[in-house]
């Protein structure tokens, strides 16, 4: 017989909170907020047996998994805000925008998280925009690296592009553990730095003088991104 396991984790993250926020002036302001959150697990195995002539489904069982306790866990964040950019139809255009925010849970798990995310827009000349990013988020404290928590990875299309779940193959993970791959271990982490920069212009606009985007608003771009993840235990390089 061919039989084929899947191990399922679900994870439910609930909670409530409270939002305050005063503005010093039409582009910059102060939020404070305050809540409890919640998460949950459950996790089971399926296990499918199916006939290697036939492909015929032959047996089907689940059966439940030691789950971990929950996470429950109060929050307080306070965070400085700026945000002047000018949106084209598709991104913006001109501008700023920052967030530097502080939070501090307490409970099941004891942390501290910083967020620093800084952008600038720049037009050189019509009809090309410049934008540059940097964002550095992590998790700091007894707690900051438990199991529990969902690690943070760069990978995604928002950050470092290129570097998805289906952008690697077995050629790469070097290792003769199938449980882990250091292609993609090193984009995980409890702290993560990430740059960019792109240079953005609409495709149709280049060709006329009347309009910014032309008959449609479609817009290409040229990119550069770098990004790294790495935990208490091991240095950025």
């Amino acid at each position: 017989t061919v039989v084929q396991q899947t191990q399922r984790v679900v994870q439910l993250n609930s909670g409530a909170s409270a939002i305050a926020q005063y503005p010093f002036s039409k582009v910059q302001r102060v939020e404070f907020s305050a809540g409890v959150r919640r998460i949950g697990f459950d996790a089971e195995l399926e296990t499918l047996v199916f006939s290697p002539i036939t492909g015929q489904l032959l047996d089907e069982r689940r059966e439940d998994l030691a789950r971990p306790d929950a996470i429950n866990m109060g929050e307080a964040t306070a965070a400085l805000v700026y945000d002047s950019f000018v949106f084209g139809a598709p991104s913006p255009l001109v501008g700023r925008r920052y967030r530097f925010e502080y939070s501090q849970l307490t409970g099941t798990l004891n942390y501290s998280g910083l967020l620093a995310d800084y952008r600038r827009y720049f037009m050189p000349a019509r009809p090309f925009t410049f934008a540059v990013r940097g964002l550095h988020y992590g998790r700091y404290g007894s707690g900051a690296e438990d199991s529990r928590l969902t690690p943070l990875f760069i990978g995604y299309q928002g950050l470092v592009r290129g570097y998805d779940f289906g952008s690697f193959d077995a050629n790469e993970c070097e290792s003769i553990d199938f449980n882990t791959c250091q292609a993609f271990d090193r984009l995980l982490g409890s702290r993560v730095a990430v740059a960019s920069a792109e240079l953005r212009f609409p495709l149709l606009g280049l060709f006329s003088r009347k309009s910014f985007y032309g008959p449609f608003p479609i817009e290409m771009a040229l990119f550069a991104d770098a990004g790294m993840a790495w935990t208490s235990n091991t240095k950025p390089k």
